[in-house]
This record gives structure tokens, sequence and C-alpha cells, in this order.
């Protein structure tokens, strides 16, 4: 359905598009990261800065609502303790 004003379709993503597939956990909600977060700079679940010696990648996705590359990434200990 399109918003009213749009012009180029769907504003809305497809049911699943916002989710990134991770070895951590089945998929991470991209829809409220910051955009430290969103960068790969801080923590996907915490929002601490993170490492490049210690951080775990969470892979990459296109966020289709921004229309921009997110890559996410977690401290090692955060990713192993989110169920």
């Amino acid at each position: 359905m399109d918003s009213p004003g749009s012009t180029d379709g769907p504003v809305e993503p497809e049911p699943g598009s916002h989710l990134v597939t991770t070895t951590a956990k089945p998929s991470l909600d991209i829809t409220h990261l910051t955009a430290g977060q969103r960068r790969g700079t801080h923590c996907a679940y915490c929002d601490r800065p993170v490492r490049s010696d210690h951080v775990t990648d969470l892979g990459q996705c296109r966020d289709p609502i921004y229309r921009t590359h997110v890559f996410p990434r977690a401290h090692p200990e955060c990713a192993r303790t989110v169920s």
C-alpha cells in the first residue's frame, strides 16, 4: 500500500526485510539501532563502543527504510547472552 504523497511505491518494508541473520541468534531487528550501531562502531545490543580486536561481526544488510547498508557488530559476551 502506498503512503499518501508517495511517488516511488511502498515505503513499508516487506515482512522480515529489516532483520539481519546472525550467528549469535537467528535474527537481529535493525529498526531501532543508533547511528553507531548501524555503522558497527557500537555494540548492536548494549550500544557501548566495540574494539576491532574484541568484536563479533553480525553480518550486513540493506535497510529498506533508509536505503543504506547496516553493519551491526557486538561484543562476544553480548552476542552470547542474547536469547
